[in-house]
């Protein structure tokens, strides 16, 4: 892309806790699917369909875990670059981001790059805070919520309505408990009641 201004560049961090679990969690995977292959599958052909599903569920948990190369913020969007995939380019109004916290066996945050188009989910290691495997993460919200206000203001109903649609769905509503999974905030207020107007004659 031409004529852009870089405006935040991801730099990971290294956090310790978190990479022990997660190396004791990949590698506990590894064992359970070699003992699977190696040592249930004598006893029953039953075992090689549970082989085969815990492989490809590991593997799926690795290429996530690896794919991600870099993030970078410019003045027109965000550019997600990876390993294994061609990078993608979000323009500012048309993407979410949602992040979710694991515990238990490993410390993880799943953080998904979510437009109307496609969803990249990478696992990182977390830092307990929404985007928190980055240096400069609160930078990094405080551009996005910036821009993305900015470009609201010129878009029109149709477009406000399915980016307020991608946001709605990072939210969580459990009995009486609320949990925001955005990584960070839109201001929808000024166009809220016209969205919701819209979205009724929709059925949406």
């Amino acid at each position: 892309m031409e004529n852009i201004t870089i405006l935040w560049q991801s730099k990971r961090k290294i956090i310790p806790l978190s990479l022990f679990f997660y190396i004791l969690y990949f590698v506990l995977g590894i064992f359970i699917c070699w003992f699977c292959w190696f040592v249930l599958l004598r006893e029953s052909l039953w075992y090689g369909l549970l082989a085969t599903l815990l492989t490809i569920f590991f593997i799926s948990e690795a290429y996530e875990a690896l794919n991600l190369e870099s993030i970078t913020l410019t003045d027109k969007g965000l550019i997600l670059k990876m390993k294994f995939n061609k990078k993608i380019f979000y323009p500012y109004g048309k993407f979410t981001i949602q992040s979710v916290i694991r515990g238990l066996i490993r410390f993880e945050e799943d953080l998904s790059f979510i437009s109307n188009q496609n969803c990249k989910t990478f696992k990182m290691l977390n830092g307990y805070d929404a985007f928190g495997s980055f240096y400069n993460n609160q930078e990094f919200k405080e551009l996005c919520t910036k821009h993305t206000n900015q470009a609201l203001q010129s878009m029109n109903l149709q477009e406000r309505a399915n980016l307020y649609k991608l946001y709605q769905d990072n939210i969580e509503y459990i009995f009486n408990e609320t949990r925001n999974h955005n990584v960070f905030t839109i201001d929808f207020s000024p166009y809220k009641a016209e969205i919701e107007s819209y979205l009724k004659d929709k059925n949406e």
